[in-house]
């Protein structure tokens, strides 16, 4: 699948006393955070009734706001089986409803060394005050932000601080692969969850905005104007796969990975899971 993050929000009332029953609500009653109530539930977050602002402004912030991690879903149809659970009775109307505010997309690449991402990689339209690399980890850009990392690494980490793992997260660490994830943050992308199904080439394009320095092309060089932070950030031991990951091929990976895992996961799911409670 190829969604990391699924922000929602809507004007319906949650039914909360499920989610007094089924989680732990805290109340926020200093006003320090937008909505009063929250719930984690582990497959998602829930927060309803805004009341950090005035009357006005309140009234025009969604009443109910939940944040999804698709990665616990097998499709979209069982996250949306899980998301009408939540309301009065089962929500029975149309997803268009849902606004989605935040949406996280991603791809992942198997043994693509970080460093060689460094050497390569440029933003269409970046401003260099945007780019930076801190431990490991290349963020560029504001909205859409990019990040990419080390997300094998990323899972030792959490197992190391005894963190529970999801079986494909156990199947990475048990295959030995590396992989180099690519993901794009994109906040408030104006659309509504109904829509998401004909979104699959505006959340592409996203990635299409990411470029790659083929340095073993002079002309190409000339061009840009000199080697960017090329040849001095990658270590001799990953000079082999220089041949293997240029450009074409590191865009062309990128996209196909995406493409893959999206419709994949959009796919209508006759086999509902039951509900994740």
């Amino acid at each position: 699948m190829s969604l990391d993050k699924l922000n929602l929000t809507i004007f319906e009332p949650v039914d909360s006393s499920l989610m007094e029953d089924i989680g732990i609500v805290v109340e926020d009653k200093h006003r320090s955070r937008i909505y009063k109530y929250f719930v984690d539930l582990g497959n998602c977050q829930v927060m309803w009734h805004p009341h950090k602002y005035g009357p006005s402004q309140n009234e025009r912030i969604g009443y109910t706001k939940i944040d999804f991690s698709p990665k616990h879903f097998p499709s979209f149809a069982d996250l949306e089986a899980c998301l009408r659970q939540y309301f009065h009775g089962g929500y029975k109307g149309s997803l268009n409803r849902f606004e989605v505010s935040r949406i996280d997309i991603k791809a992942d690449i198997e043994d693509l060394p970080i460093l060689l991402v460094l050497g390569r990689i440029f933003q269409k339209g970046l401003r260099d005050t945007s780019f930076s690399y801190f431990k490991g980890t290349i963020y560029m850009g504001v909205n859409p932000k990019f990040r990419i990392y080390n997300k094998t690494a990323e899972i030792k980490a959490r197992k190391r601080k005894r963190q529970s793992l999801l079986p494909h997260e156990q199947e990475i660490l048990d295959s030995e692969k590396e992989l180099t994830r690519f993901e794009v943050m994109i906040k408030r992308p104006q659309f509504s969850l109904d829509q998401l199904f004909s979104k699959e080439n505006f959340l592409l394009n996203h990635f299409k905005k990411l470029d790659f320095y083929d340095f073993e092309d002079a002309e190409q060089i000339a061009n840009v104007g000199g080697l960017h932070l090329l040849i001095k950030n990658v270590r001799r031991e990953y000079r082999k796969k220089l041949e293997i990951f240029k450009s074409s091929q590191m865009s062309s990976a990128i996209e196909s990975e995406f493409l893959t895992g999206f419709r994949s996961w959009m796919s209508p799911n006759p086999n509902i899971n039951k509900v994740p409670f």
